[in-house]
């Protein structure tokens, strides 16, 4: 569905523009450094901002050229959005799941 690298400030990874439904089913991070990185991943509302209250992950740690999966079954609703940020750079993210228009 959706591959990125991960920026080091807040940034919107995946959106729902009201034009059907979405789902994510898995998220893989992938740390291509050799050294420990800490990820953070936010499931935001409309007209809302990243915060502890809807991390999906916060500061999750991610080993040197480690990977970390997380298994989910997140809808997005019309207007919400994933959103995220890594310590450092050196992170990839695929997101895997549905979009039914």
């Amino acid at each position: 569905m959706i591959q990125t690298t991960l920026k080091t400030v807040d940034d919107q990874l995946a959106a729902n523009y009201g034009r059907g439904t979405m789902s994510v089913t898995m998220m893989v991070f992938a740390n291509t450094t050799a050294s420990r990185r800490t990820v953070r991943k936010h499931h935001v509302g409309p007209a809302q901002d990243s915060s502890t209250a809807n991390a999906i992950l916060y500061d999750a740690a991610i080993a040197p050229y480690g990977s970390l999966a997380v298994d989910l079954r997140l809808g997005l609703g019309p207007g919400e959005s994933l959103r995220g940020l890594a310590d450092a750079s050196g992170v990839s993210l695929t997101m895997y799941g549905t979009m039914q228009q």
